[in-house]
């Protein structure tokens, strides 16, 4: 079996052949820039409680 590095690798080169290389340079762009506000140090990790919140219906009422 393969290694998670070597999966990601595979990942990245069959993401390269079929997305075009503007929207690749978009989301490495995107990425960058949430990596850059630390989203991921300031999401939920496992084990943590949502905290309470409302959605609203499809008629827009919570």
């Amino acid at each position: 079996m393969k290694r998670l590095k070597e999966q990601i690798a595979q990942f990245n080169e069959e993401k390269a052949r079929q997305i075009p290389k503007d929207i690749l340079d978009t989301m490495n762009t995107v990425t960058l820039g949430l990596k850059a506000i630390n989203l991921e140090e300031n999401s939920l990790k496992t084990g943590d409680k949502v905290p309470e919140f409302n959605l609203p219906n499809h008629n827009g009422i919570n």
